[in-house]
């Protein structure tokens, strides 16, 4: 027990001292001038002194006691099937056994299993599971704040968790013959302005030489030889100079490394990120220049393409080899360019391109009524003013009420319903969809921009919107893997990579099986939109991964191939590096099958007896205060009954 006062200084003393004798003055002067008993009187006085003494001290009770109650400890025994290969169950009990018996007097000790999942160990250790999903156990050890961690296995898996948030140490005890499992995977690959680059990381490989290649489909196109000799086990950050001569584009490319010693030689090879959009041409074919042509230009020039723009020409030969996007803009204007124009849609939906076609006021009834053949819709020569854009659920945010100048110059009739689709009023379309492309009925777009005035920025928002659309296609966010082919129950990491740059708040990845049967979905705020880790997929088969914002698809598809892990049974040996990694950033210790029983006196395998502390502070004890409140107001009562006031 110990008792101290906090206020005990000189100041604090001096004060209580002026304060007695003040109060003993009083007493003094109150007794020589009445001749009533006030004995009362002085007790409540006191009270209220003593009090206010107390509290001016700030006295402290502190009382100390020891706990000698056991801790906890949690032994995780691997029980997947390669463990069967390095040792019998009967040895791996005696294991167990031993650490209980020498442990159970400093320690309560609870023994799970862990492999396709984490569980107590009730129903009995049976080296049959078909993996170790260290993840999982990383998530079980962190949530549970127990002193001392022991993991048994042979720290074989193709699930490895790439580090262990435990708030206390992790040991693990090594199972089998040690260096004797060889891992290398391949990730991270991208190229830009034709550098590839890509991380690597192998251990226990005895080979010299590491031939990588690089892969457009099943073709290699090029290759390296890695040397590292001398270094077993490493990890770099190459570069290979890709020449546009060598594959016409970066797309669909593979890197990796030719080996098949690995449990997961699925991680051997990674998919190579490159930006379809960079370095590729948008292409405005302009009829006759009117003020919808800057207005245009506008729009596309905040894309992420080169704009080449033709104009005035009645025929002009184009290389669309590197052409993403084309915009007709007031084209054709005559029948001089019809000939051209025809040939042009029918090369741009072989060669599968989008285009934009926007209606200009220079165009005439003839010319839309013979190039209606293109196109799935008809027109009739008809006027109507005062028109408003009619309610769509997928851009209403764009649309308003507002009235629109004269706009329609003619009346269009299709029987193409697609949802997309927007109309006026009188029932003909402002944008038709056709395929991958879209048709603009709204001959004066500059002019209604300006003339609306404080609606223009929604009917800006909506054509800047509509092209973005067309343009990117369902390719506003592009989601992408280094690879293709996981194992069940590996943990997938997603990548996403913004296009359009458009700022989004809240989306959805959601993933379906081959029967388009929704099997997760996923909510990602802004500040995840880099990249999301999926939990493991356990049902092997292919999957389909898609983005949306709003019910609105955003994205690519990207395929997912899901296979059932079935080397556990054959996997041999000790994964040391994995284990003693496991041990030093937890500030464990590894041990193997002859030190491990020594090594239980060591470093952190040991007991800690808890102190506790009680501590009664006068600063939490309110009622003193109110008694001397009491005491004070009792005080002034008497004295003005006495008439001493």
């Amino acid at each position: 027990m110990h008792f101290f006062l906090l206020n005990a200084g000189l100041i604090t003393t001096l004060s209580a001292l002026i304060l007695l004798i003040s109060i003993s003055l009083i007493f003094i002067s109150l007794n020589k001038n009445s001749k009533g008993n006030l004995k009362y009187l002085f007790f409540f006085r006191f009270i209220a002194t003593l009090v206010i003494l107390f509290f001016l001290f700030h006295p402290v009770l502190k009382f100390e006691k020891y706990e000698n109650e056991k801790n906890k400890m949690n032994i995780y025994i691997d029980n997947s099937a390669s463990m069967l290969n390095s040792i019998s169950i009967d040895s791996l009990k005696e294991i167990v056994n031993r650490i209980i018996q020498k442990s159970s007097g400093n320690f309560i000790v609870e023994s799970y299993l862990f492999g396709d999942s984490v569980r107590s160990v009730s129903n009995g250790v049976s080296l049959k599971d078909a993996s170790s999903d260290f993840r999982d156990l990383n998530d079980f050890i962190s949530s549970n704040n127990v002193v001392q961690n022991i993991i048994i296995s042979d720290g074989l898996n193709f699930m490895k968790s790439s580090n262990y948030n435990s708030y206390k140490p992790i040991n693990t005890i090594g199972i089998g013959l040690p260096d004797s499992t060889a891992t290398l995977s391949v990730s991270k690959a991208k190229i830009k302005d034709g550098v590839l680059t890509y991380d690597i990381d192998w251990y226990n490989i005895e080979s010299k030489i590491l031939d990588l290649y690089i892969f457009k489909g099943q073709d290699i196109i090029s290759g390296k030889k890695i040397n590292i000799e001398g270094v077993l086990s490493g990890s770099i950050i190459d570069t290979i100079n890709i020449e546009r001569e060598i594959v016409d584009n970066f797309q669909n490319l593979r890197v990796g490394v030719d080996y098949d010693f690995d449990h997961n030689n699925f991680d051997n090879y990674s998919n190579v990120f490159s930006d379809e959009y960079v370095g590729t041409d948008i292409l405005l074919m302009t009829g006759v220049p009117s003020l919808n042509t800057r207005y245009i230009k506008n729009i596309l020039n905040s894309l992420s393409g080169n704009t080449l723009h033709f104009f005035l020409e009645n025929n002009f030969d184009v290389d669309y080899s590197n052409i993403r996007f084309v915009v007709f803009d007031n084209y054709p204007t005559d029948k001089s360019q019809l000939n051209n124009f025809n040939q042009t849609i029918v090369e741009l939906k072989d060669k599968k391109i989008p285009f934009v076609m926007t209606f200009g006021p220079n165009q005439d009834f003839d010319i839309i009524n013979e190039i209606s053949s293109n196109f799935n819709f008809s027109i009739s020569n008809n006027v109507d003013d005062n028109l408003v854009f009619q309610y769509n659920d997928i851009y209403n945010e764009f649309l308003s009420s507002y009235i629109l100048p004269p706009t329609s110059f003619y009346r269009i009739l299709t029987n193409n319903n697609n949802p997309n689709n927007i109309y006026y009023s009188n029932g003909s379309p402002v944008v038709l969809i056709e395929g991958i492309s879209m048709l603009i009925f709204c001959p004066n777009l500059s002019y209604l921009s300006y003339k609306l005035s404080n609606n223009s920025s929604y009917f800006d928002n909506l054509f800047d919107v509509l092209i973005r659309d067309v343009y990117y296609q369902n390719n506003h966010m592009k989601i992408f893997v280094d690879r293709n082919k996981f194992y069940n129950n590996e943990q997938i990491n997603v990548y996403l990579n913004n296009n359009s740059k458009k700022i989004y708040k809240n989306l959805v990845l959601q993933i379906k099986d081959s029967a388009n049967n929704i099997y997760g979905q996923y909510m990602m705020s802004s500040d995840t939109f880099d990249e999301i880790t999926i939990p493991g997929i356990h049902m092997p088969g292919k999957y389909n991964l898609e983005l949306f914002d709003k019910n609105k698809k955003i994205s690519n598809n990207l395929i997912l191939e899901i296979y059932n892990y079935d080397k556990e049974k054959i996997a041999k040996g000790q994964d040391i590096y994995y284990l003693n990694k496991i041990a030093n950033e937890t500030g464990g210790l590894y041990s193997n099958e002859s030190n491990y029983f020594a090594n239980l006196d060591k470093n952190s395998i040991i007991d800690e007896t808890n102190r506790l502390n009680e501590i009664y502070d006068s600063k939490n004890y309110l009622f003193a205060l109110l008694i001397a409140i009491f005491s004070i107001c009792l005080d002034w009562f008497l004295r003005k009954k006495r008439g001493l006031l």
